[in-house]
């Protein structure tokens, strides 16, 4: 069992079968083995984020997305929508946080220290001797594996963003992004046909299902849930993307 935080949700999440669920562990904060209630100030957030986990339902084993929302440190519910979830971090205010607690201390996290971080792997990963072991240490494993010297792990990293490089070229002063799928057995192929002609690609992403909890892809065309297959997915899953890397597009569907 690891040691994992638990979140417990601001009002039961009802599961396929019927059971209500009332918490779930999450990875994403400090693994102290803490439990969260709405109004919690959660060790090892970042400031402002909306994150995405799933449920468990230990009756019918189904897993559903769920989305976490944090706004100045502090736990304010899951939700099963992200645009919900994002909506509920904009809509906090300062007067908000007044109402779980008097004295609120800033926390500093610099949401923009990955380069950094990576530069840190990268060097312990190559100097300790460690690019004959399985780099499953380093959240840039993605990065660093089947690597022969750390040039090739660079090149790799500086590709992460070529997606988000072709929607910042093609949608430059444009707020709205168009998108259209088709559904397959276990995924959904997402297009647009601008930046797929920008990056001479088959797909702007692949939504895929999991049926397991551990199952990061890895690649930045690949989208992942744990939740149905459907529209609302979809929007959410891409509208998500986007928001993590700072564009400021909203996801509409093209006939």
């Amino acid at each position: 069992m690891g040691m994992f935080d638990t979140v417990v949700f601001q009002k039961s999440i009802v599961c396929k079968c019927g059971k209500k669920l009332e918490s779930t562990q999450v990875k994403h904060f400090d693994n102290i083995l803490n439990v969260y209630k709405t109004g919690d100030i959660v060790q090892g957030a970042p400031v402002f984020a909306v994150l995405i986990d799933s449920t468990y339902c230990d009756n019918c084993e189904y897993r559903g997305d769920i989305y976490i929302t944090i706004a100045y440190g502090l736990y304010l519910g899951v939700f099963e929508s992200y645009v919900d979830a994002k909506r509920k971090m904009e809509d906090f205010s300062m007067e908000d946080i007044l109402k779980f607690y008097n004295t609120f201390q800033t926390k500093t996290v610099n949401h923009h220290n990955a380069d950094k971080v990576f530069m840190v792997n990268l060097i312990d990963y190559f100097e300790n001797s460690k690019s004959d072991m399985e780099p499953h240490f380093s959240m840039f494993s993605e990065y660093f594996k089947d690597t022969q010297t750390p040039l090739e792990a660079v090149k790799n990293y500086l590709q992460k963003d070529k997606i988000k490089d072709a929607i910042v070229q093609a949608y430059d002063e444009k707020c709205e992004f168009d998108i259209s799928y088709e559904m397959q057995e276990g995924y959904a192929i997402i297009h647009n046909p601008i930046i797929e002609k920008l990056l001479s690609s088959k797909y702007l992403f692949k939504l895929v299902q999991l049926k397991y909890e551990d199952g990061s892809i890895g690649e930045e065309s690949m989208l992942e849930t744990h939740g149905e297959l459907n529209e609302n997915t979809i929007l959410d899953r891409v509208q998500e993307w986007l928001d993590v890397r700072g564009l400021r597009l909203q996801v509409i569907l093209t006939l």
